[in-house]
């Protein structure tokens, strides 16, 4: 065994493989890291990219990952380590009552903060009596379902199969659900993984929101939420920052393209260049769309295994546009705007949020751009992409001010040879339930080769602290699994027993949301009596 490159090859550097990379440093101290990545420099989906203004300034734009939140205890932890004082607050930029401009039942809308249901934006509280009760029993549904998912094995989830037969989009429907609240059901899908709702089955996406505390948390742009808090410097700062403090080698511009675990002692990694290198373990730590569609593996893998590393990516298109003031804190009316959003289906920007720093005057809208916009460009280059978003932003925003930036910023990372879209990996109908003893587990039938990314944490899914816990699972498993074979064993042999699940089936507080959805169904019923009584109040108080 003297003669192998590595004791762990870790493909990707990610945070998903540096991470392993440093936990397995920490756990298995005597143990030969490696790491190949594929791209020119560490970060995966994570990249900074530094641009300099119109006026000279210097920006670094966030074009993948962004976002930390209080709760993504890990990534906190090394923000301190290695970004301390970076660290600010979006939600301190969107003043003491921030507005929504929202595209909503074919027409604009305007809500703020103090006039919308739960703090969503778009989510107003300006709507029939019925229309709240549609929202309220819609909502109750949703969440009795993710108090039904087992989030450790969402598999097991009662029903699971049966959830997994159809999309978030049927699951809408059935609903017969007022235009904009089925919109703003499909918003959530696009806001959060860029994906259309009829793309992704009912118990992948209730499992999504639940591995990350609800949907009341990643649909919140407030205190506390996921898009809380940024780094001064940029995430993939971090990242790179983070790289260097490792021990082992980073081997960069080295992709993979095949690799060989037949070998009941060793796995071989051949790279696209013609080098082959042999380790005990394999990591493969990239995002299951990217993997299925970059790396042939001998054996086969799995049925299931393949079937879900057959799944698309979201269409991310992102685009960070830097301006000289920040206009929108003073539109349409005095009124302080913290996002925007437009109707599913409607080529142009989907969404955007204020990611102004204050630390370094920068004034700043990340924006989501529609995959279709983007296609819709004949020339397909730089210019003509600019000149498209800036018009959809004067479109979405309102405002001809949109279209005067100092800075602009672009990726559409479908293009993205080693990654082909984002920011996730999406399940479809069928996938999910068939991953028990696949998801999170060693390919058989030696146990030496690994996967791990975001998608395949149940802690914190498809965020960077998903990646991060994930990869401290795989790092243990692989730890357990050398320190068995230096006492004569195999790596079968190595069973790692986690912490408590982050939480299975609460079948009382799915009963509970179950007879909170039962005690409003009579008014939903009853929703024609309601509106013409809310119309009759509106009249008279006129």
């Amino acid at each position: 065994m003297s003669d192998l490159d590595a004791d762990v090859i870790i493909v990707g550097a990610g945070m998903t493989g540096l991470h392993a990379a440093a936990e397995l440093e920490r756990l298995s101290p005597q143990a030969k890291v490696l790491v190949l990545e594929a791209s020119s420099k560490p970060g995966g989906r994570v990249r900074t990219q530094r641009i300099v203004g119109a006026n000279g300034a210097e920006h670094q734009a966030d074009l993948g990952a962004h976002y930390i939140a209080r709760r993504h205890q890990r990534l906190c932890a090394l923000a301190n380590r290695l970004a301390p004082g970076e660290t600010y607050s979006n939600v301190e930029n969107y003043g003491s009552d921030p507005a929504c401009r929202a595209r909503l039942g074919g027409r604009w809308s305007l809500a703020k903060r103090s006039t919308s249901f739960l703090d969503i934006q778009g989510l107003t509280r300006n709507c029939p009596p019925s229309d709240g009760v549609a929202i309220f029993r819609s909502l109750s549904l949703f969440l009795g379902l993710e108090k039904l998912v087992d989030v450790e094995r969402p598999w097991d989830t009662p029903f699971a199969r049966e959830l997994d037969s159809i999309t978030f989009q049927d699951w809408i429907v059935s609903q017969d659900l007022p235009l904009w609240v089925s919109q703003m059901w499909q918003i959530a899908a696009i806001g959060i993984i860029s994906a259309l709702a009829r793309e992704v089955s009912l118990l992948w996406w209730v499992f999504y929101n639940a591995s990350n505390r609800g949907l009341l948390n990643t649909s919140n742009d407030y205190e506390d939420s996921p898009q809380e808090l940024s780094l001064a410097g940029g995430l993939g700062t971090l990242v790179e920052r983070y790289a260097k403090t490792l021990r082992c080698e980073v081997r960069s511009d080295t992709p993979v393209r095949a690799i060989d675990h037949g070998n009941p002692a060793e796995v071989r990694v051949v790279t696209q260049g013609g080098e082959t290198f042999r380790a005990r373990h394999v990591v493969v730590a990239a995002a299951p769309h990217a993997v299925g569609r970059n790396i042939e593996f001998s054996p086969a893998l799995g049925a299931a295994r393949r079937a879900h590393f057959s799944q698309p990516a979201g269409h991310s298109v992102k685009a960070v546009l830097y301006y000289r003031e920040p206009w929108w804190h003073d539109a349409h009316g005095g009124m302080h705007f913290a996002s925007f959003m437009t109707a599913p289906g409607d080529v142009g920007i989907e969404w955007a949020l204020d990611t102004s720093c204050p630390q370094r005057n920068e004034y700043s809208l990340v924006t989501f751009v529609s995959d279709r916009l983007i296609d819709a460009q004949p020339d397909g280059d730089e210019a003509s992409i600019r000149r498209a978003v800036l018009e959809a932003a004067v479109e979405l925003t309102g405002d001809e001010r949109a279209r005067d930036v100092s800075g602009f910023a672009f990726c559409d990372w479908r293009k993205e040879r080693f990654i082909g879209g984002g920011p996730n990996t999406i399940l479809g109908p069928g996938i999910l339930s068939r991953l028990g003893g696949v998801l999170g587990e060693p390919e058989g039938p030696h146990d030496r080769l690994h996967f791990a990314s975001a998608e395949q944490s149940v802690e914190f899914s498809g965020y960077v602290e998903g990646a991060m816990a994930c990869a401290e699972r795989t790092a243990e498993r692989i730890s357990a699994a050398l320190s068995a074979e230096r006492r004569g064993g195999s790596p079968r042999e190595a069973r790692v027993v986690h912490g408590p699940s982050p939480r299975g089936t609460d079948a009382l507080q799915t009963l509970a949301f179950g007879a909170g959805y039962a005690a409003m169904t009579p008014a939903w019923l009853a929703r024609p009596l309601l509106d013409r009584a809310w119309a009759a109040v509106r009249r008279i108080t006129r």
